[in-house]
């Protein structure tokens, strides 16, 4: 005949502030604390990134981590929309896919919308408090504010129909097939001015890792001689 001893468990709740609490587990005297968070989350204690931001840029805006979320909920400047891929021709801003993190990306569209940028933690309880970040466009039109300098500061780009750039948007590999083989550069810049790549003409097809590219838009200059032809591309990984 086997005896099963009887074990004794008591729990308690200890109040530590006003949404976390301790339990406290004592099983035949081996007493163990462990700490949960009960109710709707904490508000944010900060909303980081640029409240003056450049029309027509990517910006990015994040939070801490907040007690007692799971996930959390953001918003933009009214209007605007959530996407997978950015329009980067868009009026509206646009809220990319998923946004449920502490940190999110955005485009801040052409149609110069101020507003909040807002955000909130949420669990199965309900939302939390919300933090607010009142933001508005520069009024510089080669910018002035986050997001680096918007497209449309640029200009109308050389179209010559000679050169074909595909796949445009990009992903790994951009293709260049030039009307002829004369020697000469092609210059991949940022919307900073940045020179990020260039390669020697040696023939009239061309291929360009942009792999290692971030998401966006860049100019690439083809220079051959006295001639130069500017196209914009959109990397999209």
């Amino acid at each position: 005949m086997k005896f099963i001893g009887l074990a004794f468990l008591t729990m308690t709740l200890a109040f530590t502030n006003v949404d976390k609490k301790t339990i406290v587990i004592d099983v035949n005297g081996a007493v163990s604390e462990r700490e949960v968070w009960l109710g709707s989350p904490a508000t944010p204690s900060r909303l980081s990134g640029p409240s003056l931001v450049n029309t027509g840029a990517i910006v990015r805006y994040s939070t801490g981590i907040v007690n007692g979320a799971t996930s959390y909920e953001w918003r933009l400047p009214y209007p605007y929309n959530t996407v997978s891929t950015f329009n980067y021709f868009g009026q509206r801003w646009e809220l990319q896919l998923p946004a449920t993190g502490i940190q999110i990306t955005a485009f801040t569209g052409y149609a110069k919308n101020s507003g909040y940028v807002q955000v909130w933690g949420k669990n199965e309880c309900g939302n939390g408090g919300v933090k607010l970040l009142s933001v508005r466009h520069a009024t510089n039109p080669r910018g002035g504010g986050g997001g680096g300098i918007p497209l449309n500061s640029f200009g109308a780009e050389n179209t010559n129909e000679d050169i074909v750039i595909h796949p445009n948007s990009v992903d790994n590999i951009l293709k260049i097939n030039l009307g002829n083989s004369d020697s000469g550069f092609v210059k991949i810049y940022n919307l900073q001015g940045q020179l990020i790549q260039q390669v020697e003409i040696i023939s009239n097809q061309i291929e360009l890792n942009t792999s290692n590219l971030q998401n966006g838009i860049f100019l690439v200059d083809i220079i051959q001689g006295n001639e130069k032809t500017t196209k914009k591309i959109i990397v999209q990984h």
